[in-house]
């Protein structure tokens, strides 16, 4: 009791130890607590946007980030066309990938959003 009430610099290696593990468990609690409210919240709205991103409906010059089966990396693509089939939504999309020399992929391919 002494120790928190005093201000003077603690002389034993007991009070040091105390103050330094009374400092630990404040911030650990103070963690606890912003990672309880903040993190959830901000975890959330990372998700919401994520699917909020697939559920959009992509339209011709729409940019994605898809696996190009060309340069097998994962790269923006353009929507070129889009085709409503019975299997879902055709999208003929244009790889604009760069590879180590700053050229462009350019490689056309169709993928296809399945309805769900």
């Amino acid at each position: 009791a002494s120790i928190i009430d005093s201000n003077t610099f603690p002389l034993s290696t007991e009070e040091i130890e105390l103050r330094i593990s009374a400092i630990i468990a404040f911030c650990s609690i103070s963690l606890q607590i912003y990672v309880k409210y903040y993190g959830r919240e901000r975890g959330k709205k990372k998700q919401r946007a994520k699917d909020r991103d697939r559920r959009v409906i992509k339209r011709t010059g729409d940019l994605m980030v898809l696996k190009c089966p060309q340069c097998l990396d994962n790269a923006p693509h353009t929507v070129v066309r889009r085709k409503e089939t019975s299997q879902g939504v055709e999208l003929m999309v244009n790889c604009r990938g760069t590879n180590q020399f700053d050229e462009v992929c350019n490689f056309h391919h169709t993928v296809i959003e399945v309805h769900q």
